[in-house]
């Protein structure tokens, strides 16, 4: 902009419009990416999982998993705020793979936040199994249940010890921690 002033000089006049900048993780709707998501293992079937809550307009953060190499999927979706979440439904022995985004009524999501993975825990053996013989031909099995969750024991057997495939050889229900075999051979090591 230039202006005359009186006596003849010019004065130069330049303006400027500045704009406030949306941090480095914001998305174009103003939502901040959420930060330092972090992903550890509890047990065999829980994930607890941690991250920064940046974002000042969400209405929820939503959850998302896959199996290492697999799509994400929602599992989860949590009230604004939330920093925390206890994944519960995972399978034993597997990697998986997590990322969290804030969203807001408006339809808006950020981006989604680092991922984080974790594989989780084998699913516990049963401990101290001892075999007893009760008769010339029938073993008494024994163990300690080492989880509350089972559906089922399964027993296998295999002869002579240590040769051959295992195979069945029954089931028992839940909590129940002995099984007693018959039929079996005489005077064979099982």
């Amino acid at each position: 902009m230039n202006a005359r002033v009186r006596g003849g000089s010019w004065l130069i006049f330049g303006l400027v419009a500045l704009a406030a900048t949306e941090p480095a993780n914001a998305q174009a709707g103003g939502l901040q990416t959420p930060t330092n998501l972090v992903a550890t293992p509890q047990a065999w079937n829980r994930v607890s999982l941690s991250w920064v809550d940046n974002a000042k307009k969400e209405t929820e953060y939503r959850v998302q998993r896959r199996p290492v190499g697999g799509q994400f999927a929602q599992v989860a979706t949590l009230p604004a705020d939330s920093t925390t979440y206890l994944d519960q439904g995972v399978t034993a022995s597997t990697a998986y793979e997590w990322r969290v985004v804030a969203a807001n009524n408006s339809g808006q999501t950020s981006q989604p936040s680092n991922v984080a993975q974790a594989t989780t825990s084998a699913y516990p053996s049963p401990s101290g199994v001892t075999a007893v013989a009760t008769a010339w031909n029938a073993v008494q099995v024994s163990w300690i249940d080492t989880t509350s969750d089972e559906a089922e024991f399964r027993i296998e057997v295999r002869s002579p010890a240590g040769v051959g495939q295992f195979t069945a050889a029954g089931t028992v229900a839940a909590n129940v921690t002995t099984f007693q075999h018959g039929g079996l051979l005489g005077a064979t090591s099982y």
